[in-house]
Formats: C-alpha cells, structure tokens, sequence
C-alpha cells in the first residue's frame, strides 16, 4: 500500500515537472499579445508624451521578447514580455493621472483649496514621470489632489 502511495506521488511529480516543463517550451504567445495591446494602449493615450522613459523601455522589452522568440530563447521572452506590458500600463496609468490632475487643477480655478501647491506638485509629478519614475509620479499625483478640492 505504502509502496503504490508512493509510486502515485512520483508519478504526479513528474506530470507536474513535464506540464512545467512544457509550458516553458512554447511559444509566450497570449503573453506577446498582452504586451502589445498594452504598449498600443499607451500609444494610443499618448502616453510617449507624459512618461517617455516607461513607453521607451516598454517598446524596447517588446522588441528584446520578439528577438528571443526568434531565438527560440521562450523562457526569456515571456519575462520580457512581462516586463515590457507592466512598463506599458506604468506609463499609461500616470498618463491617466497627469491629465485628471490637469484638467482638476483647471476647474479648481477661483475655489477653495491651494491650487499652487497641487501645481507645484504637479510639476513635480511630469519630471518624475519623464525620468520614468513612476511610483514616485504616482504618489505625487495623489499628493496633489489632495490639495484640490
């Protein structure tokens, strides 16, 4: 009993390290597709013009993912595949944040709330997005808003 207990385990080990296995060796197709829709949705947005750096390294892992695919290196391309969709949706996303702050910093104008601060802030926010910084954009970002009302 304890003898087939223990062939079975083995035998879903090696099921498991053969899926495993496998899954390294195809092509990272729905992975490059995610990328590309993520770095055309960030083209699309604009997102060159707030965040240059993210879109550049972004189109950058892109072309690294298809070389290796080529290469047939799959492994490394799925990582750069990775890496370039997060670069994409890091520029998106403070594209998004610069531009709501900008159009909330105009409609502050004349009311409550210290407009010059979130605009301070605010520039503060696109250098950091233009360096491809953008955690710190981001929290800037909100920083800002709080001081709108």
């Amino acid at each position: 009993m304890m003898l087939q207990s223990s062939i079975r385990v083995r035998g879903l080990l090696l099921g498991a390290m053969a899926l495993t296995l496998a899954a390294c060796a195809s092509v990272p197709t729905q992975l490059m597709s995610n990328a590309r829709q993520a770095v055309a949705a960030a083209r699309e947005a604009h997102a060159g013009d707030y965040a240059p750096e993210n879109m550049r390294r972004a189109e950058q892992r892109l072309d690294i993912a298809a070389q290796e695919i080529e290469n047939r290196n799959f492994r490394a391309a799925r990582h750069q595949a990775d890496r370039a969709q997060r670069e994409a949706q890091s520029a998106l996303e403070v594209t998004r944040g610069l531009l709501a702050l900008d159009k909330a910093i105009a409609d502050a104008q004349g009311r409550a709330g210290n407009v010059d601060e979130a605009r301070r802030l605010q520039q503060e926010a696109t250098l950091a997005a233009r360096r491809g910084d953008a955690p710190q954009a981001l929290l800037l970002i909100r920083r800002a808003s709080a001081f709108l009302p």
